[in-house]
């Protein structure tokens, strides 16, 4: 809208299509509507230079009304409700939709990025998805962090690495409160008993996949501390030297949700309590194995295959072993059922032909050294 000034007065016209809409100085409105558009430009210039003429001074346009400004960012919104769903079940994507739409509400950007998850997830081609996804994590990755490292899940970290006591905090932190994934990479055994006992301490109860590294010479003295979370663990890879103490605690501990067990480096003296833990029949949902150095235990195939695991296990990955060792596992994969993926450490070239065949027919798939490679050179 034109204004014009004349003194303390302002006089103010607008043309829209035909329609000449006119503010006198008392604030008097008329509108005029003009046959067509020219017709009411010409009018409209007649209207201004009349003004003109009786010494009216044309001002600014009316400053269009500001924009407002953008709802106030609301960082860590809180819906104990809502929350619960996910501490229940944390993999329930329906709860999560449900919380994002609501922190989207608040204005909290993690109400957002669960949003963009979910529009990936539901289009994995899309590029445009995947691009817009990305790029608010690096405008919000800090935020949705809260300045640690690791990755992403709905909203919040999901998988994070803890090398140093100071990070276990991560888990007791807004951007930590639904940890599915962690993983203890320590150096020494002090470190390692430090981190252990303060992960129990924080307990996080979302946490699902628990996995620790570690060099031969720095061992985790004990997982006692960790017995709240171990019940509620689906995945633990145990790739770091366990002492008799530690494997004998596992051994008795109850893990009714564990369906992946990787133990990697159980130290001498540990082979009673390896076969306690393989002897449980109180692991239903057991369905990975992972054994390392199991060729100490005596008969430990035997041990096995007698064991209420043999006849859930659906994938078995095993470290030293030898042709006579695969001889005596053929032998004995009756006791497997379910059975169809094997992994050893051996060339499966280098096994009598024969003897390949049988395994390959029984298991389904049986991987070893020229199999892996084969796999990453394609």
């Amino acid at each position: 809208m034109s204004r014009y000034q004349l003194g303390e007065q302002i006089w103010s016209i607008e043309l829209v299509g035909a329609k000449i809409t006119i503010v006198e100085p008392d604030g008097t409105r008329s509108v005029e509507e003009l046959v067509n558009g020219e017709l009411a430009r010409t009018r409209l210039r007649v209207l201004t230079n009349q003004k003109l003429r009786a010494g009216w001074k044309v001002t600014r346009e009316a400053p269009a009304p500001a924009e407002l400004p953008p709802p106030a960012t609301i960082e860590n919104a809180r819906n104990p409700e809502l929350e619960a769903a996910l501490l229940a079940d944390p993999a329930h994507v329906p709860s999560w939709l449900v919380y994002g739409d609501w922190l989207q509400q608040q204005g909290d950007p993690r109400g957002t990025h669960i949003a963009l998850r979910a529009a990936v997830i539901s289009a994995p081609d899309d590029l445009l998805a995947v691009g817009r996804l990305r790029q608010y994590e690096v405008r919000y990755g800090r935020y949705l962090r809260g300045g640690f490292e690791g990755v992403l899940g709905w909203g919040f970290l999901d998988d994070v690495r803890i090398g140093k006591l100071a990070e276990v905090e991560v888990v007791a932190t807004p951007a930590g409160r639904f940890i599915t994934k962690l993983g203890i990479e320590h150096s020494t055994t002090s470190q390692a008993s430090e981190i252990v006992a303060s992960l129990g301490r924080l307990a996080p109860v979302t946490l699902r996949e628990l996995s620790a590294t570690g060099p031969g010479h720095a061992v985790i003295p004990s997982l006692e501390p960790l017995e709240p979370i171990l019940s509620r663990i689906r995945v633990l890879d145990l790739h770091t030297s366990i002492p008799k103490l530690c494997l004998a605690h596992l051994a008795r501990t109850p893990m009714p949700h564990l369906t992946q067990l990787g133990l990697r480096n159980a130290e001498y003296g540990t082979e009673e309590a390896l076969v306690a833990l393989l002897g449980r029949g109180d692991l239903p949902e057991l369905t990975v194995l992972h054994l390392d150095e199991q060729r100490r235990v005596p008969n430990i195939y035997q041990v096995l295959a007698a064991s209420p695991i043999a006849r859930q296990l659906e994938s078995l990955a095993l470290v030293s072993v030898e042709e006579s060792d695969v001889v005596l596992l053929a032998s004995l994969l009756d006791s497997f059922p379910k059975l169809a993926y094997l992994e050893l450490p051996i060339d499966v070239l280098d096994l009598p032909r024969g003897l390949l065949s049988e395994l390959e027919a029984r298991v389904g798939r049986v991987v070893g050294l020229s199999s892996r490679y084969a796999q990453i050179s394609e």
